[in-house]
């Protein structure tokens, strides 16, 4: 009796697994996000956190713009899935980072599905001069909510 039983919960167990990833997969990428970054360990100039919009498209293209001072322009890149977990990596072109010559930034970011509405995620933002040289580069977290039509 007692295997049957334990038979039994696993079973449940399984099925209650599958049917959690079911459902995180069957939640779209794709559309707008509103998004607050917190850098880890912001430098000089940078604030405490700032406010991002991701658009994510069809086929893996996405395009961002942020409020972050040295980043005004939008990015563009590519995001892939597997299951709730998400990667994208967006390069900004034209980022002024005092040098002589306008920079880029390459942002590599990594976030979870937590419902229908909601990510969180982190990543990593490298800033590199006009030739190419890595300047520095800052983690930071993310919590993004789905912008909808009401």
């Amino acid at each position: 009796m007692l295997k049957i039983r334990t038979t039994k919960l696993l079973l449940l167990g399984l099925v209650g697994a599958t049917m959690s990833a079911f459902a995180a997969e069957s939640v779209p990428v794709e559309g707008t996000w509103l998004v607050t970054i917190t850098p880890a360990q912001p430098p000089s100039g940078f604030p405490a956190s700032f406010t991002a919009l991701e658009t994510y498209s069809e086929g893996g293209g996405m395009v961002t713009t942020n409020a972050l001072p040295p980043v005004p322009r939008p990015g563009q890149g590519a995001w892939v899935r597997n299951g709730s977990d998400c990667r994208a990596t967006i390069i900004f072109l034209g980022v002024d980072l005092g040098t002589a010559a306008a920079g880029s930034a390459r942002i590599d970011h990594t976030f979870m599905l937590n419902g229908k509405d909601e990510y969180s995620g982190s990543g990593t933002a490298r800033f590199f001069d006009s030739a190419g040289n890595l300047l520095f580069s800052i983690s930071f977290t993310s919590q993004g909510r789905r912008i909808s039509v009401p």
